[in-house]
């Protein structure tokens, strides 16, 4: 299949070839080495939420603050 294909394919179509590489990408990327920056970040701000000092706002407010820049 080529770029030009795809957008000639039903809705349905999209959403399942969508489906398949994604679960093609969760292969690769799931062999792949997280860099240790990345790792500190996530231990970071897991550690916060467990602690309950994570700010948490539903995602309609996170979303219209990023609109609104």
């Amino acid at each position: 299949m080529i770029p030009t294909d795809v957008s000639k394919l039903a809705p349905q179509e999209k959403f399942q070839l969508m489906e398949a590489l994604w679960d093609d990408m969760r292969e690769i990327v799931d062999g792949a080495d997280v860099p240790d920056e990345h790792k500190e970040l996530l231990d970071g701000r897991r550690s916060q939420a467990e602690a309950d000092h994570a700010e948490l706002i539903p995602w309609a407010q996170a979303k219209a603050d990023l609109i609104k820049g």
